[in-house]
């Protein structure tokens, strides 16, 4: 197994002993997981330098919250790098503070790493530094401690896989080209110029292939592309012109007419088999969307008729169409 190699910046001054003893369990983790460390503070380097970046394969950020934000210090660090080192590369994000910090912080940071083409984990760390000990070897309460270690673990798995001299395809990078099928309405939609981001397209195509899964979430989604849930949110919403949830309930929905039309299976059978947990959902959702209850949507179309050819058209259309394929 290749040994990954994480430069890990932070705001931290050394006579700061609390948030020093963070940084050297955060080290120390990284080390156990079987990481080589450069450590970055203000007072070793003030500005990373981009070969540093360029040679690493993933970034940690630790950063003190100031007013519901991360430091000025981490902002000058990170505006003097730039896409070019950073695109693809995974970045873990911690914030500290004397007490549990806003998740606004952590937020800010997904923000500003996106714009440099990175890739923030789904995870974060938000800690208090009365978790942290402050005197002896490093000492860091339980929860926190299973945070940072999942954090980091996943942080670890990401680079892993990415294989050495492997470019960096991270699925935030900016918008590759797409090739586009005939649209159904129920395809990604609002591409600019034929592109669309390669983490949209991986997404649609992770969404077909589990919608039927009761616990599917945008979160889940969000997790298997590497997206934070926000910026996940918002970029599906401007790729394919509505929200995940509105474009989940549709492929459920088209599964559920197909069954009512070629299955003799109940109503109750056909909610449970595309992902519905609770009836009254399904009957409610399907209400709102065609006018009509799931049984009477089946007697309208009973008997074989023209009506009833060109809905099942209509759907066998929608399914034979491949999602999104992934870019070349």
């Amino acid at each position: 197994m290749r040994t990954p190699s994480v430069l890990l910046i932070s705001d931290c001054e050394r006579f700061e002993t609390q948030a020093d003893q963070l940084i050297r369990h955060v080290r120390q983790t990284l080390v156990n997981g079987g990481a080589q460390v450069r450590v970055m503070l203000p007072d070793t380097a003030p500005q990373p330098m981009a070969g540093d970046v360029a040679a690493s394969d993933a970034v940690i950020v630790v950063s003190r919250e100031r007013n519901r934000s991360y430091s000025g210090t981490i902002k000058t660090l990170l505006d003097s790098l730039d896409v070019r080192t950073t695109s693809g590369k995974p970045f873990a994000l911690i914030s500290y503070g004397e007490s549990r910090p806003a998740a606004t912080a952590v937020d800010h940071l997904r923000v500003v790493v996106s714009a440099l083409g990175g890739v923030p984990l789904p995870a974060d760390v938000c800690m208090a530094l009365k978790a942290v000990g402050s005197a002896g070897a490093s000492v860091v309460d339980g929860a926190a401690a299973d945070s940072i270690a999942s954090l980091v673990g996943e942080l670890l798995s990401y680079s892993r896989r990415a294989g050495p001299g492997t470019p960096r395809t991270g699925p935030e990078r900016r918008p590759r080209a797409v090739t586009s099928t005939t649209r159904t309405g129920f395809e990604p939609a609002a591409q600019v110029d034929g592109k669309v981001y390669e983490g949209i397209a991986l997404a649609v195509a992770y969404i077909k292939e589990n919608y039927r899964d009761q616990s599917l979430s945008l979160d889940a989604v969000a997790n298997a592309v590497y997206m934070s849930r926000y910026h996940f949110s918002r970029k599906f919403r401007q790729e394919t012109g509505r929200r995940f949830i509105d474009y989940l309930i549709m492929l459920r929905m088209t599964e559920a007419r197909k069954l009512l039309l070629q299955t003799n299976c109940t109503v109750t059978a056909i909610s449970a088999e595309v992902g519905y947990r609770d009836l009254s959902n399904f009957e409610r959702s399907f209400k709102k969307l065609y006018g009509t209850q799931p049984s009477q949507y089946r007697q309208r179309y009973a008997r074989p008729a023209p009506e009833r050819h060109r809905e099942l058209i209509q759907l066998r259309q929608f399914e034979s169409e491949p999602p999104v394929r992934r870019p070349a």
